[in-house]
């Protein structure tokens, strides 16, 4: 399950792996930020363990 989204300035990205009780969501202020490449190369580094 994933979802983004994005308001005047604000970004946001949430993403959980319910078989592997994994998670990430990242918040961003800076309306340039790439949060949906940031949320997904988490979510890989953290499945590698």
């Amino acid at each position: 399950i994933w979802h983004n989204g994005g308001t005047e300035g604000y970004r946001a990205f949430t993403a959980f792996i319910k078989s592997q009780k994994v998670g990430v969501i990242v918040l961003s202020n800076f309306r340039d930020t790439n949060q949906n490449a940031i949320g997904w190369q988490v979510l890989a580094l953290i499945q590698k363990y």
